[in-house]
């Protein structure tokens, strides 16, 4: 050790060299290194929220809260788990425990809670996750675009503002929000329904369990697993017009394209509306 420091020592011109440069370095970056006002920090929360459109408190508090929490049974580094069930939607909040990876655990969360979509009402939405952190109570300008335009026009002139905004020097992100989700809405001709015979809520539940995946059991070879179900969704306008509503015993069908007056793409009712 003596010997590496004489050594050093005696190198005095080359220690003098990088020391100015060290310095030079420090100063330069000290300068030009980008600095965070606020910077981003993980709070360790998620919230799920999950629509179903039509459905009282109760029955979203059965049928999905309950079936979101039992899935996340499974989930490790949990401090608490707080539901609440209201009319249309579902909110689970998930503390996980201080000090481990958020990440990860966030990422097994949406795999535990999208592994049971499936089993949730046929109504009901997709849950929707969205993960805490400082950057939800970042300084922000709220713009909002109204007029009487359709839903469509006002989501054009939306994403045309986004792209304004986002090229502002200082900006960091920039959201869209109220957008509406649009549906197939399918008006159905009491005097048809009279016609046949076919009553509303007839109508109505052969459209669902048309609409139904039902999970029949999950198989699992090595470290794989794999979800079975049976049934399907309806994909397009057409199959929906196609949904057999009743079949008679001479061979005929009745559809549900036998029973509308009209049928034409809109949007759900908003469950939110953006301030």
């Amino acid at each position: 050790m003596k010997s590496v420091v004489r050594f050093s020592l005696r190198q005095t011109v080359f220690i003098n060299v990088v020391f100015v440069i060290l310095v030079l370095a420090g100063g330069f970056t000290l300068f030009t290194i980008p600095v965070e006002n606020m910077p981003t920090v993980d709070i360790g929360k998620v919230f799920i929220t999950t629509v179903w459109y039509g459905a009282s408190a109760d029955d979203v508090e059965q049928l999905v809260t309950a079936e979101i929490e039992e899935a996340l049974d499974e989930l490790d580094d949990v401090e608490y788990i707080k539901s609440d069930s209201y009319r249309n939607f579902s909110s689970v909040l998930v503390k996980f425990n201080d000090d481990v990876d958020y990440k990860d655990l966030y990422d097994e969360l949406r795999f535990l809670s999208l592994n049971i979509k499936d089993e949730l009402p046929p109504g009901a939405d997709e849950p929707l996750f969205t993960y805490i952190d400082t950057k939800e109570w970042l300084p922000v300008v709220v713009v909002n675009l109204t007029g009487d335009l359709p839903q469509k026009s006002l989501k054009l002139l939306a994403d045309e503002l986004k792209t304004r905004l986002i090229d502002i020097p200082g900006v960091q992100n920039v959201s869209l929000e109220g957008e509406y989700e649009r549906e197939f809405h399918v008006s159905i001709d009491p005097a048809r329904l009279r016609k046949y015979g076919i009553t509303f809520a007839q109508a109505a539940d052969a459209v669902a369990a048309a609409n139904t995946k039902i999970p029949t059991g999950r198989f699992r070879q090595d470290r794989s697993e794999y979800m079975l179900d049976a049934g399907r969704r309806l994909s397009s306008q057409q199959e929906v017009l196609e949904v057999i509503v009743r079949r008679d015993g001479d061979g005929n069908f009745i559809r549900v394209g036998d029973l509308v007056t009209s049928a034409r793409m809109s949007h759900r009712d908003p469950t939110t509306i953006p301030s």
